[in-house]
């Protein structure tokens, strides 16, 4: 298959193969006169021969009658004789010389998984040309969204009429009739009677001898205009131009849905941007999430800007807009690193969990170590930024257990949501977080106390009222936090 830009490579059936055998042709043309005439020459020489020696002195006016008649065979079977040697050599080179069908035959075993219309068209029309010594030829296809028949490549001349609408009397006959309409039957047939003025009007302006319907389905998505042959059409050219049709409409079929399901995953890929990229990475491969949620051991990272609600009364919008869209790259990035979702944006608050998608035994490692990048991440984003308002930091905390994650109904519409006790404790520990700090409740600890050191940071309280004792983490994997 060739692309936009590229180039096809030779293949028999092009203007060089067809001149190749219009020389072999005309050679064989010539060859054969010369053979008739040598033969008749020397059937002439022998018969001279033969009177002479039986005649004697006779013999010349005897030759003279030998000539007389041998020309007279010569015209009356000499020329029929000619015809016949002319057709033979000619259907030899047509079946066995260079061409033989050969560009349409071969393009017919690469129509079979095609879906380049484009280059298969013009190739095909090419090899027409070539194989079957045509003056023109040209295909017409109904565009989608459209009932009408429009001009799409053509080889030779093109025709003067490049559309034809869907309620022409011709288009309506072929669509009828589904075999090919000539010129030949349609000026001769009664049947044609009331519309043979205005389809052989349209045939002229089409330069056609023969169109052949092109269907999908019983529907007529398109018309093979075939121009005037060098020599008359056998049965075997018409049957290779009909097998081109059904694969060309074949095409058109591959073509279209090939169109429709490009279209249907961009529509996708668009949606997906609404989505946790984890979850957009699953439902791109065919992996749709279910409805309801799912229970899963994960751990929660909470994260928020220290200060953020004091700057965003004193921030321009499109400031505040920048920095937002820079902080929550950050927590995306760094998310889909550990195999995270990204489960909520909220102005300066994000919040991540690992676990989810794709269950993982070591989430809570997982999980802090994307707490840890994230930190320094975005406290560096904090120091660069230049505003008139107070100095922004990052406050961090993490918990893990079991919650229900996945796509809640609410309402008419699906949201994905993390539901449990450990949500809970995860916001509140980010609350209860110093500027720079990273809180962890116990349960995280103790899953991480290889990689982890900490120390007692007193006790926060969810939501939920239950005091919950708080761990300082001061170094991930004997790397000091930086104050």
């Amino acid at each position: 298959m060739t692309t936009p830009g590229s180039v096809a490579a030779p293949y028999p059936g092009s203007a060089v193969e067809g001149a190749k055998r219009a020389r072999v042709r005309n050679l064989s043309r010539r060859l054969a006169y010369t053979l008739v005439v040598a033969s008749f020459g020397a059937a002439y020489g022998a018969l001279v021969f033969i009177v002479g020696e039986a005649w004697g002195a006779h013999a010349f006016a005897h030759s003279a009658f030998a000539f007389s008649a041998s020309f007279l065979i010569a015209l009356l079977v000499g020329i029929p004789l000619l015809g016949m040697v002319q057709r033979r050599l000619d259907a030899l080179v047509s079946s066995r010389g260079p061409g033989s069908r050969l560009a349409i035959r071969a393009l017919l075993g690469q129509m079979a998984s095609s879906t380049d219309l484009a280059s298969l068209v013009r190739r095909a029309l090419e090899a027409m040309t070539a194989d079957l010594e045509l003056e023109r030829v040209a295909l017409f296809l109904v565009p989608p969204q459209r009932s009408d028949f429009v001009l799409v490549s053509a080889q030779g001349e093109r025709p003067t009429q490049e559309q034809l609408q869907a309620d022409h009397p011709l288009v309506q006959m072929l669509a009828a009739l589904h075999v090919e309409l000539t010129r030949q039957t349609l000026a001769s047939h009664p049947r044609y009677a009331n519309v043979r003025p205005q389809c052989l009007e349209t045939f002229d302006r089409l330069g056609a001898e023969v169109l052949l319907p092109i269907e999908t389905g019983g529907e007529l998505v398109g018309l093979l205009v075939v121009g005037k042959p060098r020599q008359p059409f056998g049965s075997e050219a018409i049957e290779l131009l009909r097998t081109l049709t059904v694969e060309i409409g074949l095409c058109v079929v591959r073509a279209r849905d090939a169109d429709r399901l490009r279209d249907a995953k961009l529509e996708l890929e668009r949606f997906a941007r609404f989505l946790p990229r984890a979850i957009a990475s699953n439902v791109l491969a065919g992996r749709l999430p279910g409805e309801g949620g799912r229970r899963r051991a994960v751990t929660v990272v909470a994260c928020e800007l220290d200060g953020f609600s004091t700057l965003a009364e004193e921030l321009a919008p499109e400031e505040l807009a920048q920095l937002l869209g820079k902080f929550h790259a950050i927590a995306d990035e760094e998310t889909a690193k550990q195999g995270g979702t990204l489960a909520r944006v909220r102005g300066g608050t994000v919040v991540a969990l690992c676990g989810d998608p794709e269950p993982s035994p070591d989430h809570v490692q997982r999980g802090i170590r994307m707490a840890t990048r994230l930190r320094a991440r975005a406290r560096a984003l904090c120091a660069q930024s230049v505003h008139a308002g107070p100095a922004l930091d990052v406050r961090i905390g993490i918990d893990a257990g079991v919650a229900t994650v996945g796509f809640i109904a609410v309402g008419a519409r699906l949201d994905y949501h993390v539901i449990g006790q450990v949500m809970l404790s995860a916001r509140a520990l980010c609350a209860g977080a110093g500027a720079g700090e990273i809180l962890v409740g116990e349960s995280t600890l103790r899953a991480a106390a290889t990689i982890v050191g900490s120390e007692p940071a007193g006790v926060v309280t969810p939501v939920s009222g239950a005091s919950l004792p708080a761990h300082r983490l001061t170094a991930v994997e004997g790397a000091p936090l930086a104050s």
